[in-house]
């Protein structure tokens, strides 16, 4: 989470904000997600929580969710 959110702060004082996208792997699920959307990610890979879910599309709503 420290490193996405100085990411994102470099990002932002570069005035980049927008043309560059933050991408976390690994590890993300609805809780991990919702902490890396907070820091400033914009795309999240959630590769075991969405194909080893009994619902996956319920899971990618999960996440979709979060952008709020």
């Amino acid at each position: 989470v420290h490193k996405v959110e100085k990411l994102k702060s470099a990002i932002v004082d570069a005035g980049s904000d927008g043309k560059v996208l933050i991408q976390c792997d690994g590890g993300i699920n609805a809780e991990t997600g919702a902490r890396m959307v907070k820091a400033g990610a914009d795309v999240l890979v959630a590769g075991y929580f969405v194909y080893r879910a009994s619902d996956p599309r319920q899971s990618i709503a999960q996440l979709k969710s979060l952008r709020g």
